[in-house]
């Protein structure tokens, strides 16, 4: 399980990619087919995102899973 401090990198750097996007939270969500209050939780470092999740919100973004863990910068 990811340390406390790595699901927080990884939920700051979802939020700024969903920010980008010009997405919000519950269009998100939507898109995700999952309930806002999931979402919300995991974008707070409360629970850790898992792979499967990140990579369906890589594909919803148009990013790469690379971006949302932090291992590459993201275009501006």
């Amino acid at each position: 399980m990811p340390s406390n401090q790595t699901a927080q990198r990884i939920a700051s750097n979802v939020r700024a990619e969903i920010a980008r996007a010009g997405h919000t939270q519950s269009s998100l969500a939507r898109q995700l087919n999952r309930s806002q209050s999931s979402l919300s939780r995991r974008l707070s470092g409360e629970l850790p995102f898992d792979v499967h999740e990140l990579t369906e919100i890589a594909d919803a973004l148009g990013v790469t899973l690379g971006t949302l863990i932090g291992e590459e910068k993201a275009s501006a």
